[in-house]
């Protein structure tokens, strides 16, 4: 008997250390900041166009270096052809917009030794980072149509489907983020985070434009008329643009994000644990 209830404070002895040093390494919050897109319609500024951010975050702290953050990301990218620097994209007079979700699970390698929430004497309270991860995005494209913003996913307005060589593109897509940022520690047990990335991503249709112009012919005989004069809305010009450059097929679209992040650490859920076992060793005793 005796030897069982050695193994009983032992076992919940473990227990609670594995549940103390578990709630000690986690944190949980919010982000917001702005997102902005690189792609046909804006190929090099960074910060054109930029529109807000929001999400929410969870970090496991596996020591003083490491971390893995897994990060939700809900945001719209959007641009216009008449904020390009040369004719070619003034002329073709495109515009698009979309509201983006994205799922993502980062890494993240600090700098120095950080002991995030903790300010106590000796403790390093801030500290630069770099992350990387994987993830997936679900978007939705939108173009102008008779001054009506309208979903295109479903136009087909470079001909997918109908000429060989271009499938309908997929709405959720991988991605993949990294980029660099600093972690600092105000107060105890809260941690400010500020921190900028790129998103590499495997689709050139973020803003529905890849490669070349479809046959108008082709599109108006699916049915879709506003396919026709979205595909199209090239300026000055009466000349058909059938297999004219409409995109850059050979590259991908990417978007950034620059966020705050304000967490807090989740504090020991287990002091009732050391109670009991303190309880019953006192109970233990007293029956000798």
């Amino acid at each position: 008997m005796q030897h069982i209830f050695r193994l009983y404070i032992l076992f919940t002895a473990c227990f609670c250390l594995a549940g103390t040093a578990f709630s000690q390494k986690n944190e949980i919050g919010i982000h917001g900041g702005v997102s902005y897109y690189h792609g046909e319609l804006n190929p090099i500024t960074p910060f054109e166009d930029p529109f807000a951010g929001l999400g929410i975050f969870y970090r496991r702290n596996f020591n003083h270096h490491f971390s893995v953050r897994a990060n939700v990301l809900g945001t719209r990218l959007w641009n216009f052809d008449h904020n390009g620097r040369n004719d070619y994209q003034v002329q073709r007079n495109q515009q698009f917009r979309t509201w983006l979700v994205e799922g993502a699970v980062l890494g993240e390698v600090n700098f120095y030794g950080y002991e995030p929430g903790s300010t106590k004497k000796g403790a390093n309270r801030f500290t630069p980072y770099l992350f990387a991860g994987i993830g997936a995005f679900w978007f939705n494209p939108q173009n102008l149509y008779q001054g009506q913003w309208i979903d295109v996913h479903n136009l087909n307005t470079e001909g997918q489907g109908s000429i060989e060589g271009r499938k309908p593109y997929k709405r959720v897509q991988p991605v993949i983020p990294f980029g660099i940022g600093i972690k600092a520690t105000p107060f105890k047990g809260v941690i400010l985070t500020i921190d900028w990335g790129m998103r590499l991503t495997f689709t050139d249709y973020l803003d529905d434009i890849s490669t070349r112009y479809a046959d108008p012919a082709l599109l108006a005989a699916t049915g879709d008329k506003p396919a026709v004069e979205v595909a199209d809305q090239s300026l000055g010009s009466s000349v058909s643009n059938t297999d004219r450059q409409r995109g850059f097929a050979l590259t991908k679209d990417w978007y950034g994000y620059l966020g705050l992040h304000l967490s807090i650490r989740i504090k020991d859920k287990n002091p009732d644990c050391w109670r009991g076992i303190k309880s019953r060793s006192t109970f233990r005793q007293n029956k000798r």
